[in-house]
């Protein structure tokens, strides 16, 4: 698939209490072109050497109302930091996408994604949806490139439907942190995008693409046979 031109933090109490959601895995992708970029990059986690757990985050200070980086989370402009909906091109809650793009040396295979938590906040920085309950996803292959290929989560149907009330009005300046932690790793970084699934399309394998062209050029052949049938 191709991208295309384009922790969980403290409770906070407020006056209508956050809905709820769980993040589930959607496929793995390989990505073409110039792959996923810096652009969409919310987090970038990076454990200091020898280390085998990660964990950050980067979200709202409820108290400042600006942008908080914590753990092993990289604080470098295009590694880590919040970005709006409208920024990452997100419409609807079923339109979310996270891609967790794991980069170890020797395609470890050892890594387990434990936590990945989204949340979304409004310009005066309140909580207005945190994600939860997500289940340990175990990596089969790692050493995919940083920005090239990953694992593609998004939202499941129930917690779509709790959430849809959230993208109305001016929902395009919502603030989308991210705090995620797995174990297992030998080296890094670790980085998650965040994105719209309406931009991401099939990059299909050759051999699929040449099957493809076979059956396209079949059908052809097959009509221009009935069209000559058709004229006697």
């Amino acid at each position: 698939m191709q991208f295309r031109p384009t922790l969980a933090l403290a409770s906070l109490a407020l006056a209508a209490a956050p809905a709820f959601a769980g993040f589930t895995l959607v496929e793995p992708i390989q990505l073409g072109g110039t792959g996923l970029g810096a652009v969409n990059t919310v987090l970038t986690l990076h454990a200091a050497e020898g280390a085998t757990f990660e964990q950050g985050s980067v979200g709202v200070d409820p108290a400042t109302n600006v942008q908080v980086i914590s753990g092993d989370a990289l604080t470098g402009n295009s590694q880590t930091r919040l970005h709006t909906l409208g920024e990452l091109g997100v419409s609807s809650a079923g339109d979310v996408r996270v891609v967790f793009n794991a980069s170890e040396p020797g395609n470890a295979t050892d890594i387990t994604l434990t936590d990945l938590v989204l949340t979304l906040y409004d310009t005066s920085g309140a909580v207005l949806f945190e994600s939860s309950a997500f289940t340990d996803v175990a990596l089969t292959t790692t050493q995919l490139g940083v920005g090239a290929a990953g694992y593609t989560f998004g939202l499941d149907a129930a917690d779509v439907a709790a959430a849809a009330s959230l993208f109305t009005g001016d929902f395009a300046d919502y603030r989308v942190g991210l705090s995620a932690q797995a174990t297992g790793f030998s080296g890094g970084p670790e980085t998650f995008f965040v994105g719209s699934a309406q931009v991401m399309t099939p990059v299909p394998e050759p051999g699929t693409t040449a099957l493809l062209l076979a059956g396209l050029g079949a059908l052809a052949f097959v009509s221009r046979r009935r069209m000559r049938a058709d004229l006697r």
